[in-house]
Order: structure tokens, then C-alpha cells, then sequence
């Protein structure tokens, strides 16, 4: 069989002029990612989730980016980030996921799980944010995976969610809900689980975005990839000084092997953007800014409002 192509994105937070808060240097970095995976002429693009910079209360933030998605020359799968549907789910969390916003993520990007086959590799997603949310649609979720099976017709099973299972090794404590160990993991007894639903379809690989960064374990014969970012980078060390580049991932599939290259950004934006980087309630915000900025040229010529 002839080798192929698929790339994977994550953390664009493409936000708007239109929102309290906008970063058009990820805009941007957004639109220079999307040329080169355009060039690189893959089969299939993923996209680990944070596609927008507020698309859980900004229905125009998913709108835009769907709109954007469906004019690629390729097919995609999207699974939700924090950005797009709510955080971990805790009551001192402003941005935590509910009813409201998973019925508006939703109503854009209809079903968060999946599970297709393109030549010899099962895509399958699922929504993080789920976990532990109690909300109905976790048990669903949990079902759902549960039920998922090995497939002997296929040469690889490639996942995809947006929290890493775990922040450093699979071995970390639970931790209290404050902080980016928190943050940016999922605690257990959910990670054994998803581990042992994961072992049952015999899979390759996991993908995972939120932090901005590239990074790989191996757990139970399973590489657990963390993917970097388009928009701006966090500053974990977990592999040396070039896992927080801005960039995307190129993976090249055979019969017997699941290559991945790091493709970097071919150039960063230097445009400066308003609003706080931290997440400000509803009944809070100011968009009054929004008023009161200069046209940004550049993103109204890339995304017309």
C-alpha cells in the first residue's frame, strides 16, 4: 500500500474583532498554518480542539470556523477544546462546561464522538470536557467508548481528545480543582478508564492538545502525543527548549508504521491584540473595546464579518 498523509492541528483560539477579548496575532498564525497544510496536500486534517478564542458564549467564533473548515479541499474531524464548549467542570471555574454551552458547541458542531475508517486507519474523538461533568451526555460518552472494539481491518486506531490524560506521568496523584496540574490533566479513576477503553480497540496512538506543547508517552503500548499550538505558547519544559514551537503535526501512515514530523510555523504575527488573557464572566465583560479599536485590515480581508 502507498504511504499518505494526515495533519493535525490545535489551540488556534481564532477569535473575532467582534469579542471582548481578541488575539489577531493567532488570527493570523491560524491563517499561515492553514496555507501550509493546504500545500502539504494531506487526505485528512484533525483538529484537537481550541479552535476559538470564546466559542462557548460567541456563537460567530464557531460559525466563523466551521465556515472556514468546510472550504478546505479535504475532509476534517473536530473534537471540542475548553475554548469551544467550557472547562473541567468545577463550581469555582467561571468557564466550566454546562448545559448551555454544549447545547450551543452543539448546534454548530453536531456530536462530539466518532469513530470512521479512511484507508487503514480508524479516526476516533471524544469530548473531554465530559468527564467528570456529570452531565448526561458523560454517560452517554462513557457508553459509547465502552462499546467501541478492535477493528482487524485496519492497520492503525488513531484517537483524538483535548486534555491529556495526565500532566507529567500516568502515576500523578489526583489534584486539588486550583492550578494547572488540575488544569491541564484528567484525574483518576476517568484516566484508567479511558486507558482500558483505549487498550480494547487496540490503539496506536492518542492526540491531544490544551497545553501548547509537544510532548510523548508511552502507556500501556499506547503513544500519547501532546500537540502544539498555532496561537502562543505555555511555558512547560517537558521535552527541551523546542517542544513549546509554534506549529502543527504532518503524520505519514503505512501498513507498518505511523510516522510524525513537527511542521513549525512559517512565520509569527507581530499583531497586537485587547481584552485581558483571562476569562472574564458575561455580566462582567467590557465590549466597549470593541468600539473603540482601528479596523485590523489584515483579519477582516481573512475573515470578512
Amino acid at each position: 500500500m502507498d504511504s499518505w498523509t494526515f495533519a493535525v492541528v490545535a489551540d488556534m483560539h481564532v477569535g473575532t474583532p467582534r469579542s471582548w477579548r481578541f488575539d489577531p496575532a493567532a488570527r493570523e498564525q491560524w491563517q499561515t498554518a492553514r496555507q501550509q497544510i493546504v500545500d502539504l496536500t494531506p487526505e485528512y486534517l484533525l483538529v484537537a480542539g481550541d479552535m476559538t478564542r470564546d466559542g462557548l458564549t460567541h456563537r460567530f467564533e464557531l460559525e466563523e470556523m466551521k465556515e472556514d473548515l468546510d472550504a478546505l479541499p479535504f475532509p476534517y474531524l473536530i473534537t471540542p477544546g475548553n475554548h469551544d464548549v467550557g472547562d473541567k467542570f468545577n463550581l469555582r471555574c467561571k468557564a466550566r462546561i454546562c448545559r448551555q454551552n454544549l447545547d450551543l458547541y452543539n448546534s454548530v458542531f453536531p456530536g462530539s464522538e466518532y469513530s470512521v475508517v479512511h484507508r487503514n486507519v480508524r479516526f476516533s474523538g471524544f469530548n473531554s470536557q465530559l468527564i467528570a461533568s456529570d452531565l448526561a451526555e458523560e454517560a452517554e460518552l462513557w457508553a459509547w467508548m465502552e462499546s467501541q472494539k478492535a477493528d482487524p481491518d485496519v492497520d492503525h486506531h488513531v484517537w483524538m481528545t483535548h486534555v491529556p490524560l495526565c500532566l507529567y506521568q500516568f502515576a500523578d496523584d489526583n489534584h486539588e480543582p486550583i492550578g494547572w496540574n488540575w488544569y491541564f490533566s484528567l484525574d483518576e479513576p476517568s484516566r484508567s478508564r479511558i486507558v482500558n477503553a483505549l487498550k480494547a480497540t487496540d490503539a496506536s496512538l492518542l492526540l491531544t492538545g490544551h497545553t501548547h506543547n509537544r510532548r510523548e508517552l508511552l502507556h500501556e503500548g499506547i503513544r500519547f502525543q501532546s500537540l502544539p499550538a498555532t496561537s502562543f505558547p505555555i511555558p512547560f519544559d517537558f521535552d527541551g527548549e523546542f517542544s513549546t514551537d509554534l506549529g502543527f503535526m504532518l503524520y505519514t501512515v503505512s501498513a507498518d508504521s505511523l510516522e510524525s514530523e513537527f511542521i513549525p510555523l512559517a512565520k509569527k504575527s507581530t499583531l497586537k491584540g485587547y481584552g485581558t488573557t483571562d476569562y472574564v464572566a458575561p455580566e462582567d465583560r467590557d465590549y466597549s473595546v470593541v468600539e473603540e479599536q482601528p479596523p485590523l485590515d489584515i483579519t477582516e480581508q481573512m475573515y470578512p464579518l
